[in-house]
C-alpha cells in the first residue's frame, strides 16, 4: 500500500473486540471524511481479513479476545498484509509500547487520548513511513538484482572470450590452407563471420556491464574524429561487403579515446546496415565551433516516431520496420554512453532516413 495524499480515500480495518472502545473510535472517525472504516472483532477475523490485503492501515486492539493483538500484530506480515499496523492500548506503559514496536507495530495510540484530526494526522505519518521503508526494501532488492545479473553477464563473457579465440584462429588457420576445396571456402568465410558476430556480442555485453557499474574508462588523447571514422572503413566493409558507405570527412579534432569512438562510428554504421535496407550509408565529420560532430545516414523508412524516445535503451526489443528482426538495442546504447563520457550527446531523427548524430566537446 502506499502513502495517500490529502482527499483520497484511507482504508482503514480495526480491530476491537471492546464494543464500547469501538462505538468511541467510531465516533471519532465519522468526522473524518475520508475514511473507510471495517471493524472486525475477533482475531480469527482480523488474520482473515489481514490476508487479503485491501485496507490501507490496521488499527489493533493489544487486549483481544483469548489471543492478545501482539500475536495477531507478529502474524500480520506473514500473511501478506503490507500496510502499517498502529496499536491501540488502554493506558500509557512504557513496556507495552516497546513489545508492540517489537512485534512490528509501525506506531501506538493511547484510547481516549487523541481527537480525530491527532488520529488522522498519525495514521498518515505511518502510511508514509511504511512508503518509504517499502522504497528503501524494492529499491536494495532491484540493486541486488542487478548485482547478479552483471556478475552472471561478465562471468558468462569472460569464459566465452577464450573458445571463441580459439575458433577464430582455427577458422583462419583452415581459411589459409592451400588445399582447401573450393566449395568449402563459403562455408569456412561463413563461420568466420559467425564468430566474428559472437566476438561483438560478448564484447557489447562486457561493455553493458562496464557502462552499468559506472566502469566505462576512457584514454583520452589528441585525435581527428576524420581519422578515427578512415579507421573504421576498411573494418565496416569486411564485416558488410555490399555496403554503399560515402565518408565526407573534415579535421575535427578532439581530445577522446579513439578507440571507444571507432566503436561509436561502427555501432552507428551496423545499425544503419541492419535498419536502413541495404540503401547507402553516409558519414560525414565536421568542426563546428567548439565541437565537433559525426553524423551517419541511412536511406531507410526511419524509426518510427513512438520508438525514437527509446533508441537507445539497452536491451530495449524493438521493430524498426514491417518484416524486419527486432534488435536488443546493444550498439546504440553502447554508442550513446560512450558519446556522453566524453561530454557530448547522440540524437536521432529522421530525414529521408534516419539520422543519428553525435555532438562531442573538441575540447
Amino acid at each position: 500500500m502506499n502513502a495517500l495524499p490529502e482527499g483520497e480515500i484511507i482504508r482503514v480495518l480495526l480491530v476491537e473486540d471492546d464494543e464500547d472502545d469501538y462505538v468511541l473510535l467510531d465516533a471519532l472517525i465519522r468526522d473524518l471524511p475520508h475514511w473507510r472504516l471495517e471493524r472486525v472483532s475477533s482475531s480469527a477475523e482480523a488474520r482473515e481479513r489481514l490476508a487479503e490485503n485491501v485496507h490501507d492501515v490496521c488499527l489493533l486492539d493489544y487486549r483481544l479476545d483469548a489471543d492478545d493483538g501482539l500475536a495477531v500484530l507478529k502474524d500480520a506480515r506473514k500473511l501478506g498484509f503490507e500496510g502499517p499496523l498502529v496499536m491501540l492500548t488502554g493506558a500509557a506503559d512504557r513496556s507495552t509500547d516497546l513489545a508492540a514496536m517489537e512485534a512490528g507495530a509501525s506506531d501506538y495510540l493511547v484510547k481516549g487520548s487523541f481527537d480525530a484530526p491527532t488520529l488522522d494526522r498519525a495514521i498518515r505519518y505511518a502510511l508514509s513511513l511504511n512508503h518509504l521503508a517499502r522504497e528503501r526494501v524494492a529499491r536494495a532488492e532491484a540493486e541486488a538484482s542487478h548485482r547478479v545479473k552483471d556478475e552472471l553477464v561478465a562471468m558468462v563473457s569472460h569464459e566465452l572470450r577464450a573458445p571463441l579465440h580459439t575458433m577464430r584462429m582455427a577458422v583462419e588457420l583452415i581459411g589459409d590452407a592451400d588445399d582447401v576445396p573450393a566449395h568449402h571456402r563459403h562455408p569456412i568465410a561463413a563461420l568466420g563471420r559467425g564468430v566474428t558476430r559472437l566476438t561483438r556480442l560478448i564484447e557489447d555485453l562486457l561493455d553493458i556491464t562496464r557502462i552499468e557499474r559506472g566502469e566505462l574508462a576512457l584514454a583520452r588523447q589528441k585525435v581527428d574524429l576524420a581519422e578515427v571514422a578512415r579507421q573504421a572503413e576498411s573494418g565496416l566493409r569486411l564485416r558488410h561487403p555490399d555496403l554503399e558507405l560515402t565518408l565526407d570527412l573534415e579535421p575535427a579534432p578532439l581530445r577522446g579515446d579513439a578507440v571507444r569512438l571507432e566503436q561509436v562510428v561502427d555501432n552507428l554504421v551496423d545499425n544503419a546496415v541492419k535498419h536502413g535496407r541495404r540503401t547507402p550509408v553516409e558519414v560525414r565529420v565536421r568542426a563546428e565551433g567548439e565541437h565537433v560532430t559525426l553524423e551517419v545516414r541511412d536511406h531507410g523508412p526511419g524509426v518510427p516516431e513512438d520508438l525514437i524516445p527509446h533508441v537507445f535503451e539497452l536491451f530495449r526489443q524493438r521493430r524498426r520496420a514491417k518484416g524486419r528482426g527486432a534488435g536488443l538495442g546493444l550498439g546504440l546504447g553502447i554508442a550513446k554512453a560512450i558519446v556522453e563520457a566524453h561530454g557530448g550527446e547522440l540524437t536521432v531523427h529522421n530525414d529521408g532516413g534516419a539520422v543519428f548524430v553525435a555532438r562531442l566537446p573538441s575540447k
